[in-house]
């Protein structure tokens, strides 16, 4: 099971990031590259965010990572769905940062001039827990 799971979030690049702040849910589509740990993951966003404020308000987040796009909605049994809890932190660490960076615009490109820009922060999701549902009924 956890090499099915390793392998998804590596296969995978995008992830929808639940943040929350004074009991008010909040989602986010994110792009995110891999820790070479295997018990962390990435993502780099705007100190002006919404999502930026909630994390450092309540660090704790859940992130849903899943193959819907690979299957038609004939086959939407097959996807997997892996959700993912954590904690985040900031990424402050200059050589951390660095690598998380390389990793993040290797996997996303478009992403560069976020990452670049003054105003950017790397995040690290701390893992903490997983839960994998194959299809419909198998978790």
């Amino acid at each position: 099971m956890l090499q099915k799971i390793n392998e998804l979030i590596s296969e995978m690049d995008m992830y929808v990031l639940a943040t929350s702040r004074q009991d008010r849910p909040y989602c986010s589509l994110m792009a995110y590259g891999c820790g070479r740990n295997g018990k962390d993951i990435y993502m780099v966003t705007g100190r002006g965010t919404k999502k930026f404020s909630n994390i450092m308000d309540n660090p704790y987040v859940s992130l849903m990572i899943d193959t819907r796009e690979r299957h038609g909605r004939e086959a939407r049994s097959e996807t997997l769905a892996l959700t993912v809890e954590g904690r985040c932190r900031r990424v402050e660490d200059a050589d951390e940062r660095t690598e998380a960076l390389e990793e993040l615009t290797r996997r996303h490109p478009n992403i560069r001039s976020l990452a670049e820009s003054a105003d950017a922060e790397v995040i690290c999701v701390e893992i903490s827990s997983y839960l994998l549902l194959e299809g419909l009924h198998r978790a």
